[in-house]
């Protein structure tokens, strides 16, 4: 299979409300899984294996910023 190419740009996805249901579909072409690798996503979010980010985040006290790297595969190849 040919290696993942991501078409979601990476970066900032967005600035998620607290308590409000979010979701995106993260996309990289010939990928048939993803899956988060490292980092962490805010509590009560995640990232399906189609690729969704998706939930609705905690309350937290203070602004806070999340890092987190997605692996798309396709067979015996990746990308993350």
């Amino acid at each position: 299979m040919a290696t993942p190419v991501w078409t979601t740009t990476a970066g900032k996805l967005a600035t998620i409300e607290e308590q409000v249901a979010y979701s995106l579909q993260l996309d990289a072409t010939n990928a048939t899984t993803y899956s988060v690798i490292a980092g962490s996503l805010p509590s009560g979010m995640k990232v399906t294996s189609t690729g969704l980010l998706t939930g609705t985040p905690a309350e937290v006290a203070k602004r806070t910023l999340y890092t987190f790297v997605v692996r798309a595969t396709a067979g015996t190849s990746i990308t993350d």
